[in-house]
């Protein structure tokens, strides 16, 4: 067999007359069938080698296996020309879509492009693009610049969540920051109950279609070109696609890119065709600058596979030729970093200008967010005085009760399921305590003190004051945890009832509503 492929082969270089011959009247290409049979036979016996190597040591190779840990956590790079790469792509039927792509290259850098279609029109990418956003990545795990991928179950289930700033692409261009918008997304992407692996579940007849159209010059050409791709029914059945007509040429160029494409393909002995076809305009190229320069272009198409409507996404990477700009290291959009402050342990309240109450685990998250506004010089907006009860003073409230940390230590051991009660009942009871016990004298001191502060600075506005007694949990939305709006929030609160809403706003975390949330 592999003397009369060879010999067939040698014949047909040489003789471009038979060659040519073939082509014009059978459209048959003689080389590339050679190539295409030789292939075949080099992977099927490539294949058999390793199934025959895993049968020699099959039981170490099953124990290996099950001991294995399955993680989906990024992979140590030892060089910067290497990278571990985890991506999403979802869609509806209403034409809703997002894109994520991170990469983890060497020297702690991570590597992001984020793009969230909405059915309106509306296109949202990060603020840094055309560039992707890079970042340092000071932990091994997919989280960086706001995005947080989390593997719920490996290779099965996953978080994705986003807070952070956007650009919306329909708002103007990218020279200035007046289409910039916070935006937050909250997703759980759920996989299939099998995963596909490269290269066990690559087919065999189109891994030899590919290498066949790859110039065999040098012993490298069993490691040339991937085209490869299954097809998922209705009814969840997964198949291999052993062959499409699909050209890589077809897509070199992004000037010529066909704006409809008929692709022709087979699997589980069944003919497909899929006609794609995009919007002009709509295609969001991004570029990085690590050692090689490259432009990745996405498009959002429509689809119709043999008559069905549907949606999908192709992504195009290819070197940059154009003319390669050192990025500065400051990016357009200026974020707020948190400074490194710490309270001493007998402050009980931080003024929002303190610059102490910009530590989150003292005071929490809108009061954080109030310190931060508050040290920013501007006309645009005007934060309203205030001081922060911080988290300090609710440990020495605490402390000076053995009743409340004996019915707080009850309702976490119910929490966990080591005691067996009623939790409602020891939250209401909690709560109850809680508002009814007189707030500690050192706490309630600071508390009078910082009320007198803002009204003296109100007697000289000659105005009358009306507070807001707000809670603040600390950890609130934030990549951990989501607790905003469960806590309890007291609006027109005269001076002398400032105390006795604090007492609620501390109770109210131990609320029914809060603790099962």
């Amino acid at each position: 067999m592999i003397l009369i492929i060879l010999l067939t082969w040698i014949y047909l270089w040489f003789n471009k007359r038979i060659k040519g011959l073939l082509l014009h009247y059978f459209d048959l290409d003689m080389q590339f069938v050679l190539k295409r049979q030789w292939a075949l036979w080099c992977i099927s016996k490539q294949n058999g080698t390793d199934k025959s190597k895993l049968k020699d040591d099959e039981v170490m190779f099953n124990i290996k296996k099950i001991l294995k840990s399955c993680t989906d956590n990024p992979k140590i790079i030892m060089d910067e020309n290497s990278c571990d790469s985890i991506s999403f792509y979802g869609a509806d039927q209403k034409g809703n879509s997002l894109f994520i792509k991170m990469n983890h290259r060497g020297y702690h850098v991570a590597e992001i492009i984020l793009q969230l279609i909405l059915s309106d029109g509306r296109v949202y990418v990060l603020p840094d693009y055309p560039d992707k956003t890079m970042t340092k990545d000071t932990n091994k795990k997919w989280s960086a610049s706001g995005l947080k991928i989390e593997s719920l179950e490996p290779r099965q289930r996953w978080r994705i969540t986003y807070n952070g700033l956007l650009r919306n692409q329909c708002r103007g261009d990218t020279s200035n920051d007046d289409n910039v918008e916070h935006i937050r997304l909250n997703f759980i992407f759920i996989g299939k109950s099998q995963p596909l692996e490269w290269p066990g579940d690559w087919s065999t007849f189109l891994h030899a279609d590919a290498l066949a159209r790859e110039p065999w010059r040098n012993p490298d050409w069993m490691h040339k070109i991937m085209q490869f791709g299954h097809l998922e029914e209705v009814d969840g059945t997964v198949s291999k696609i052993d062959w499409t007509d699909l050209k890589l040429s077809d897509f070199e160029k992004e000037d010529t890119i066909p704006m409809n494409y008929k692709i022709t393909f087979t699997a589980a002995g069944k003919n497909y065709d899929a006609i794609i076809n995009y919007t002009v305009g709509d295609a969001i190229t991004c570029y990085n600058g690590q050692s090689c320069y490259w432009a990745c272009t996405t498009r959002n198409l429509h689809v119709h596979l043999n008559g069905s409507g549907g949606i999908g996404l192709m992504i195009a990477c290819c070197p940059y030729t154009g003319s390669k700009q050192i990025k500065s290291p400051d990016t357009r959009v200026q974020y707020l970093t948190r400074p490194d402050t710490f309270a001493q342990k007998d402050r009980y309240i931080l003024h929002f200008a303190d610059k102490q109450c910009q530590n989150e685990n003292i005071v929490g998250g809108k009061a954080y967010s109030l310190a931060v506004l508050t040290s920013i010089i501007t006309d645009d907006f005007i934060v309203p005085q205030g001081f922060c009860v911080t988290s300090l003073a609710l440990e020495r409230q605490l402390q000076h009760c053995k009743q409340l940390q004996d019915l707080i230590n009850d309702i976490i051991d119910i929490s966990r399921g080591k005691k067996k009660e009623d939790l409602e009942t020891y939250c209401q009871k909690t709560v109850s305590i809680i508002q009814t016990t007189s707030v500690e004298e050192q706490i309630k001191q600071a508390i009078l003190e910082g009320l007198e502060r803002l009204e003296l600075s109100a007697n000289k506005k000659h105005v009358r004051n009306l507070y807001a007694v707000r809670s603040s949990a600390v950890g609130e939305d934030s990549e951990e945890t989501s607790a905003a709006g469960q806590n309890s929030t007291y609006l027109g609160v005269k001076a002398n009832d400032v105390i006795r809403c604090v007492a609620k706003c501390w109770a109210s975390l131990f609320s029914y509503q809060s603790v099962e949330y």
